[in-house]
């Protein structure tokens, strides 16, 4: 009986507002007597919550929007690109505009040096952490000179 009155007082001084520190003999929502003995957030919080992610999500619109503006043109034929007011969907839709640029510019160059270029960073990253590992780690004469350089 006293484990099952500790647990009670326990339930008791979360709804009323009293700081616990063990949470994890606690389960969500507990029913007892009519009163909702559980962890609750005011509503303060909730309606906090609530804006900031409505604030993130109109964020996200507006940085998806020049990705689907970019999607958009690459679809449309050369005088769709020139009306104005600017159409969001494209009506035909020209999937030969990719095979075109392929075509037409040396795209896979492009890429190819790309490639070599990330290539080249991940390794020097990589081997530079491997030497700044080594002179945290390492103890050899002339350390504190060359890491001043550094």
């Amino acid at each position: 009986m006293r484990n099952w009155l500790s647990k009670f007082n326990r339930f008791e001084a979360i709804c009323s507002g009293l700081r616990i520190t063990n949470y994890a003999l606690l389960p969500a929502d507990i029913t007892l007597f009519g009163h909702c003995y559980g962890r609750s957030q005011p509503n303060s919080r909730v309606v906090t919550h609530s804006l900031l992610h409505l604030l993130l999500i109109a964020g996200s619109v507006v940085m998806l929007i020049p990705l689907v503006w970019t999607v958009s043109t690459s679809l449309k034929t050369l005088q769709q690109i020139a009306i104005w007011p600017p159409e969001w969907i494209p009506n035909p839709v020209m999937w030969s505009n990719y095979v075109e640029v392929f075509r037409v510019a040396p795209v896979m160059l492009w890429l190819r040096n790309s490639m070599v270029i990330v290539l080249a960073n991940v390794i020097g990253g990589v081997v530079c952490s491997f030497v700044a590992y080594g002179f945290a780690r390492m103890r050899f004469p002339g350390r504190m000179r060359s890491s001043s350089c550094c």
